[in-house]
């Protein structure tokens, strides 16, 4: 792609690089302003730079939530087919000379192994919701440095996964995992079934989320279960308040779902919320009610959830 550097601009409607959208979700154009802020403001990571989009301190960023569905996003945000300028150029620095990203020194061991345990919970709970007789093929959208495709294979599972960031796919395929650029992944394998999907720290950052839903509805099944996490709009009051934004990013987070939204956004491609939370007490499996779960855990603006892929009409686990 060639690109052509944008003078610093405050307002990014002058901006080619970004696009006012209707609702991603209900396609309504009828929105309210939820909340507004320089970027100037926002935790700022001295390995991102963002000039060559137009970005400077003092431009501002704004989100939108709809009036009809609720949901709430960053609008304008970054034009489709302009991604890879914020997760490819504008990250130059974050890699360069960083032994973490070197595969074999100390702290790249220390990395992975840290991430892998983190992963490993995940992977582990949506297992515990398939039988494991037969064999597995697990989809990772978003696939970030494999750890867990690199889990899975450990397993025994058949992995594939898909990333937008050219330097975690490189150091994908130097672990010899099965990744793929999304362009590439759709052009050939959109005909393949898995039986888990995962979207971990993934759908906040989607801009075309159409193009979201045809990849996951392509390569599920009947019975497909899907995780995904996220940021929700009450992250953005609780970092408001703190005076200190680092999750509620608004140039790449730009998806902030409540449980209802993401429901309603699932649905259309027939994926349905399981509804109880899997507890191991003694190798025994305890279904606990996640409303029950929801109304004791203090909400601190992020959400985690499973699906299962079911018929038209499904009400859930």
């Amino acid at each position: 792609m060639v690109l052509e550097p944008m003078v610093n601009n405050n307002n990014l409607m002058d901006n080619k690089y970004f696009e006012y959208v209707s609702c991603p979700i209900c396609g309504i154009d009828n929105v309210s302003l939820f909340f507004s802020i320089p970027y100037g403001k926002l935790k700022q990571k001295k390995s991102l730079d963002y000039s060559i989009l137009g970005i400077n301190k003092n431009t501002v960023l704004t989100v939108s939530k709809c009036k009809n569905c609720k949901f709430v996003f960053t609008n304008p945000r970054i034009r489709k087919g302009y991604e890879e300028i914020v997760y490819n150029e504008s990250k130059q620095n974050l890699y360069k000379n960083n032994k973490t990203f070197i595969i074999g020194t100390t702290e790249n061991i220390n990395f992975s192994r840290g991430r892998k345990l983190q992963y490993l919970t995940i992977l582990l709970k949506i297992l515990n919701l398939i039988s494991t007789d037969n064999s597995i093929k697990i989809f990772d959208f978003g696939c970030g440095f494999g750890h867990t495709l690199s889990l899975a294979k450990e397993f025994g599972i058949d992995g594939m996964g898909i990333e937008i960031d050219n330097f975690r796919l490189g150091y994908c395929k130097k672990l010899g995992l099965n990744v793929y650029t999304p362009d590439e992944f759709k052009a050939e394998f959109l005909n393949l079934k898995f039986d888990l999907i995962i979207c971990q720290s993934v759908i906040e950052h989607i801009t075309d989320l159409d193009e979201f839903l045809l990849i996951i509805d392509s390569i599920s099944k009947e019975n497909t279960v899907l995780y995904t996490d996220g940021v929700t709009p009450k992250l953005i009051k609780i970092e408001n308040k703190k005076g200190k934004f680092v999750k509620a990013h608004f140039l790449e987070h730009v998806n902030y779902f409540s449980g209802t939204t993401l429901d309603f956004f699932m649905r259309k491609v027939a994926f349905y919320p399981f509804k109880k939370k899997i507890v191991l007490v003694n190798g025994r499996k305890i279904f606990i009610p996640l409303t029950l779960i929801r109304i004791l855990r203090r909400d601190k603006g992020l959400f985690e959830r499973i699906y299962i892929k079911k018929r038209k009409n499904y009400e859930g686990i």
